[in-house]
């Protein structure tokens, strides 16, 4: 039974007895792995934190690693802004690329072909002038991580390097525990896949066999020699063996090869021994070797210590499968949060699509337009959400709207690349800001009466499949459909053949379309904090809330528009042209003038002419 907190008084018990870092602390050691659910705004960020103080005054654990999918949010936990003195804090970030200059564009090309060592070397030793000022090319060495009790860095590591907080745990010297502290899910849910292109194998091996005869004589050498060269004839039945262990090697035979590679080959070499190293620890049903040659394999996130995940968007029976971490403990799954007077709206319409949106955008834009304009009149915010490819759209429309209407408020788009100075400017001028779905880390919109989505968010089958199927290769893969019907109007995903559907891909189907699509929705008109401020939402989806029931659910835009009492197209018209020749006929215009100023008919003025008289 779930219990549902609505108020801001049982807001702050709840907070007052289970955000304390002493309480999560002793979950986190009794089930070591948790995920906390808490709703957008509920309080995880500041939980976070007062967890991160439990654990280092515990003596528990040897250093605590916080990742966050962006730096923009990292910056906002307190002892990322201020660290304490007693603490050695790191925070490590990616490259400085900006300070880098012209030097960039050649870094970018190493990094790309997984050089980064050769990088250092030859760019950031050898040619930049700001070598000497630089900490990031020592960031990950044990100068500066040996000791290291608090570790701030990006979720993009770990989507990079599956066993990153090995190497943390390395290269920190702990020899304790280690507590990983995870901001969203935006990590398990990145593609696992990796592909080694045969022609990169070959170069490879190529370069291999020019390397400094000094080398040759190591095991480590040998073994990679023979596996390299095993790798260039091997077929997907010999994948699926053990024995595929590709050995580490030591920085100088790393810099050679790379060296030797970038001078023979150039652009084309590709360092694919990083891939190669985590093939290994890949599901034997996940390696395969292509029609064209190329290996593929699956590697996903590996965190083998006590780790907390912070969503109030994540699926727990899905992050255990992405992850396959055994049960991840949620202590708050019957809890909910939704503000008593919060109104959720939701409109279950395929209009809302990549489809059908450009074609019915008048409609569309028409209804949100005049609610906005009402509801800024009253005294409201109001943000605007919708996909980003119809963000220009969305801007330009709504801006000869509010023309129209005589309201002087301009949309302008707000993403996580918009600096605070520049967010915090545009906030202080009539503007309704707009954001795209999939926005993160922008927080500014906490005092935000109303979140209106002026499209859909939608993601077909090959996305999903993405995320659900991209840990098995393709000979064990099952088809999947995504189909839509019922009323009001619902998606769903299932398998294709009935023979299937007694696999576990049909159970996690419909949740993985959930969180590729509902998901990413609830993120977004979250920024306005709806679970716990009275607020106003209207999503644009053909999908249940996975959390509430929704105030009213309108099954198109016709239903909202009688609702809300708002006019369609034509109304509107009648009503703007009333008041343009009202304003005509004030200013002592004719009605012949009055219709060559306002473009109209001569017929439709003398209609109204006296209309309000």
């Amino acid at each position: 039974m779930s219990t549902l907190i609505k108020t801001i008084k049982r807001l702050g018990a709840f907070r007052k007895k289970f955000a304390g870092g002493s309480w999560l602390l002793s979950l986190i050691v009794t089930f070591s792995r948790l995920l906390i659910n808490w709703q957008i705004g509920v309080g995880k960020s500041h939980a976070l934190d007062n967890l991160v103080d439990a654990a280092l005054a515990s003596g528990i654990y040897d250093s605590v690693v916080v990742l966050a999918p962006t730096h923009q949010i990292l910056r906002e936990r307190r002892h990322y802004k201020n660290p304490p003195a007693n603490i050695k804090v790191v925070k490590l970030k990616g490259r400085p690329w900006k300070k880098c200059g012209p030097l960039d564009a050649d870094w970018k090309s190493l990094e790309q072909r997984g050089m980064a060592n050769l990088g250092r070397d030859e760019i950031c030793y050898n040619l930049c002038q700001k070598s000497s000022t630089c900490s990031w090319p020592q960031q990950f060495t044990k100068n500066n991580l040996q000791g290291a009790n608090l570790i701030y860095a990006p979720q993009a590591y770990l989507e990079n390097s599956p066993f990153f907080i090995d190497m943390l745990k390395d290269l920190s010297g702990a020899k304790k525990r280690i507590l990983v502290l995870l901001d969203e899910n935006n990590f398990a849910m990145k593609n696992t896949r990796r592909r080694v292109e045969k022609v990169d194998i070959v170069r490879f091996l190529a370069v291999l066999k020019k390397v400094n005869g000094k080398y040759r004589s190591k095991p480590v050498y040998i073994r990679l020699l023979r596996l390299t060269k095993r790798l260039t004839t091997c077929k997907t039945k010999d994948l699926r063996v053990k024995g595929w262990k590709f050995p580490k090697i030591g920085k100088k035979l790393t810099y050679s090869i790379q060296k030797i590679g970038d001078r023979i080959y150039g652009d084309e070499f590709n360092y694919i021994l990083w891939d190669l190293q985590h093939f290994h620890l890949s599901r034997f049903t996940s390696r395969e070797v292509t029609k064209s040659g190329a290996i593929e394999f699956s590697i996903t996130p590996y965190i083998d210590h006590d780790f907390v995940v912070f969503s109030g968007t994540a699926e727990p029976e899905f992050l255990e499968y992405r992850l396959d971490c055994g049960e991840l403990h949620n202590p708050y799954e019957n809890y909910k949060f939704l503000h008593k007077s919060t109104t959720w709206f939701n409109i279950a319409s395929n209009l809302g699509t990549r489809s059908y949106f450009r074609s019915n955008s008048q409609q569309i834009l028409d209804f949100f337009a005049q609610l906005a304009v009402e509801r800024i009149k009253a005294g409201k915010k109001v943000l605007f959400v919708a996909k980003k490819r119809f963000i220009p759209l969305c801007i330009k429309e709504m801006n000869e709207r509010f023309a129209e209407f005589g309201l002087s408020y301009k949309v302008v788009h707000i993403n996580s690349s918009t600096s605070q100075k520049k967010i915090k400017k545009l906030l202080k001028q009539n503007i309704v800001p707009i954001i795209n779905y999939g926005v993160s880390g922008v927080n500014y919109f906490e005092k935000y009466h109303c979140a209106y989505c002026l499209t859909g968010y939608y993601v077909n089958e090959e996305i999903v499949n993405t995320i659900l199927q991209d840990i098995y290769a393709e000979d064990y893969t099952i088809p999947i459909q995504i189909t839509t019907r019922g009323i009001p109007r619902r998606r769903t995903a299932s398998v294709v053949n009935f023979k299937d559907r007694f696999y576990s891909i049909q159970q996690l189907a419909p949740v993985a379309l959930r969180h590729m699509e509902m998901d990413v929705v609830l993120q977004a008109v979250g920024r306005v904090r709806p679970y716990t401020m009275p607020r106003e939402v209207i999503t644009f989806q053909c999908s249940d809330h996975p959390q509430i029931d929704y105030t009213a659910e309108f099954n198109c835009i016709e239903d909202a528009r009688n609702y809300f009492g708002i006019a369609n197209r034509r109304q509107l018209q009648k009503t703007l042209n009333i008041e343009r020749i009202r304003m005509a006929k004030e200013n002592g215009m004719s009605q012949r003038a009055a219709a060559k100023h306002l473009n109209l008919g001569i017929a439709t003025v003398k209609r109204y002419w006296n209309y309000n008289e």
